[in-house]
């Protein structure tokens, strides 16, 4: 019951960001957990989530950065993205915290987060078409606010990339493969 009031405290905030980026028209993606949670899962309680991720394009995230700020977010890792940041083969994300409630928010404006790419000269950034993963995106909805999903397709891809990341552990193969049957 822990995980369930947990991710629905979780999800009730990141709805509260939401709203006032598309009354801003910022599209925003939602990644992993909370998509996850309804598009595969159908259950908020089913698993846990440490973090938010959202995906917003480079150019919406000064706008993204007012909006977590004036929802009483810090940043709490990585450098503020006041101005359009650019896009790297190595971080492209910022964490936010909420103090009083120590939620997160992971604001990301690329699909590749690495901290330590395979090689010096690997591009990683460049084997993904953000104009395409945008424009394939679908719609969705946390709570009543507007949001963006991977589509299967990029999401299979990001699944899997994301495992990689992180050894394939008994939770990403899982939720591989209930995405791969959906």
């Amino acid at each position: 019951h822990r995980t369930l009031a947990e991710n629905l405290l979780r999800l009730s905030a990141v709805e509260r960001v939401l709203e006032p980026l598309a009354q801003r028209d910022v599209p925003v993606m939602v990644l992993k957990g909370v998509d996850l949670l309804e598009r595969i899962h159908r259950d908020p309680g089913a698993r846990r989530m440490i973090d938010t991720d959202l995906l917003v394009r480079p150019e919406s995230c000064p706008e993204t950065d007012a909006v977590l700020t004036a929802s009483g977010y810090r940043l709490l890792k990585g450098d503020r993205p006041s101005a359009p940041p650019r896009v790297t083969d190595r971080i492209n994300s910022a964490m936010y915290l909420h103090p009083p409630s120590g939620l997160r928010i992971h604001l990301h404006w690329h699909i590749v987060n690495e901290t330590f790419p395979a090689s010096p000269r690997a591009s990683r950034t460049g084997t993904w078409d953000m104009a395409r993963l945008w424009q394939e995106s679908v719609p969705t909805t946390v709570g009543n606010a507007p949001a963006r999903a991977l589509s299967p397709s990029h999401l299979l891809l990001h699944l899997a990339a994301h495992g990689l990341k992180h050894g394939f552990g008994l939770l990403h193969v899982h939720e591989f493969s209930l995405a791969s049957a959906a």
